[in-house]
């Protein structure tokens, strides 16, 4: 059996220095700090890379769903033969009524989700590089993690004398450690991340005072999230308490349309490009406008563009 595929962030340890690549024990406390901004910079590019093609795959699915619903219409192209879920298998002829219905389906159900859905865990997998990136290159930040007290866990203790005489090295027990860290930051409040700045990564008042319809959205994106995934797309009680301002009944469906995931991806945009920007200036002591490079056109584009309307229940 194949192994389970993991969704731990792949982190590249290596910097690269005058075109060549130097492992990251090798690189001095300066030239750790000078690297990491690149690094976010990368890491944000293939953020924006990957949540622009999510939107793309959406659009041309959904407008050639419409163009082969004529052409089946017009026998411009043969119909599906559907190989059926029973033992024997066998092919089975599909109506163009079926058709249309399957291709309603997609449209005004799966297709939406998915996108949605994959956007989602785009956005937390380049909020969790951004917060492991920080860790790595400030490890001091670790200690300020400790104030609810998990230290004291007998299990937690138990299982970090297990790292350290399983790791052959400093740097190996603290990326466990950082990992650990990580995966804990998106339990709770997914708001608590930005407003009290959770996972200490500098934020301050920024994101309360100067991204506060992005946060309000944001919150309504992950309870939604929670109920497609968890709930079959219908609100429940967990919902309403989340989003106070709802007045739709419980058990209404949520459905995905391009404009609500249009909304969505603006706000993954605005917020990650806010917390990199913040990252860089908090902990690198770097300016973006001062950093010559892709980085800041990238962050500089995005701020300026990421202007999402309020979006709607």
């Amino acid at each position: 059996m194949p192994a389970a595929k993991s969704n731990k962030p792949t982190i590249n340890t290596a910097a690269p220095t005058g075109g060549l690549k130097r492992k990251r024990a090798d690189l001095s406390a300066s030239e750790i700090l000078s690297f990491g901004p690149s690094l976010i910079g990368i890491s944000f590019k293939h953020f924006n890379s990957d949540i622009n093609e999510i939107w793309e795959d959406y659009c041309a699915i959904d407008f050639y769903l419409h163009e082969l619903h004529e052409l089946i219409k017009s026998d411009g192209v043969p119909t599906l033969s559907l190989r059926t879920l029973t033992k024997p298998s066998r092919l089975k002829p599909q109506s163009k009524r079926r058709i249309y219905g399957i291709f309603s389906r997609i449209q005004t159900k799966a297709n939406g989700q998915r996108a949605f859905v994959d956007a989602v865990g785009k956005f937390e997998d380049f909020f969790a590089r951004l917060t492991y990136q920080v860790y790595i290159d400030n490890p001091g930040k670790l200690n300020s993690l400790d104030a609810d007290g998990s230290s004291d866990d007998p299990k937690r203790r138990q299982k970090v004398i297990s790292w350290i005489l399983e790791s052959a090295t400093i740097n190996e027990i603290l990326q466990k450690i950082i990992e650990e860290k990580v995966r804990g930051i998106f339990y709770g409040n997914p708001i608590d991340l930005f407003k009290k700045d959770k996972a200490h990564l500098g934020f301050g008042k920024h994101f309360e005072n100067n991204h506060q319809n992005a946060l309000e959205l944001f919150r309504e994106i992950t309870a939604r999230r929670n109920v497609i995934v968890h709930n079959q797309g219908r609100i429940d009680r967990k919902y309403l308490l989340e989003v106070p301002a709802c007045k739709l009944a419980i058990d209404t469906p949520l459905l995905v349309d391009a404009a609500y995931l249009e909304t969505s991806i603006y706000t993954f945009k605005e917020l990650a490009a806010a917390s990199a920007e913040r990252v860089i200036i908090s902990s690198y002591s770097q300016k973006v406008h001062q950093k010559k490079g892709r980085l800041s056109k990238i962050l500089g584009a995005i701020t300026s563009a990421s202007k999402p309307a309020k979006a709607k229940s």
